[in-house]
């Protein structure tokens, strides 16, 4: 019996996928909460957004910035997909 688990265990794991943005965001944070402040500046510098704030300004900017992304993303492919119908 245990090597039925064993054989469906790694199939589940295999099938785990994040299931929506919200936890990509979650994770994101949870990434640049682990930058330091020149690292989050750096970021930041590159995506041409203010500088200025405390660490925790310069986290919200950069998750800000991403959920914008995100949205825009989700709009180009809605509307790609709603124009091959």
């Amino acid at each position: 019996m245990d090597s039925e688990q064993e054989t469906q265990a790694p199939a589940a794991i295999e099938g785990e996928q994040p299931s929506n943005e919200s936890e990509n965001s979650a994770e994101n944070a949870l990434d640049y909460s682990d930058l330091t402040v020149n690292e989050l500046k750096n970021k930041l510098k590159e995506l041409g957004l203010p500088l200025s704030g405390k660490k925790s300004e310069l986290i919200n900017r950069l998750n800000a910035s991403n959920e914008k992304v995100s949205e825009e993303k989700s709009v180009t492919e809605e509307s790609v997909s709603t124009e091959s119908l």
